[in-house]
């Protein structure tokens, strides 16, 4: 897989879990906070389920 490919493929699944995160929106801030609130959180979840994946 090139490079590209692979970075396409994190940018998808880093959005899913971002629409699944703000979705539940876990301590209720997002109807006043940016739409980044949860990017720290979403980035680790990303993250770990990306490196999972491509073991």
């Amino acid at each position: 897989m090139s490079h590209i490919e692979l970075k396409e493929k994190y940018n998808k699944l880093f959005n899913i879990v971002k629409k699944i995160v703000n979705d539940w929106d876990p301590i209720g801030l997002l109807p006043s906070a940016p739409d980044d609130e949860y990017e720290f959180e979403v980035t680790r979840i990303t993250e770990g389920l990306y490196f999972f994946q491509t073991w």
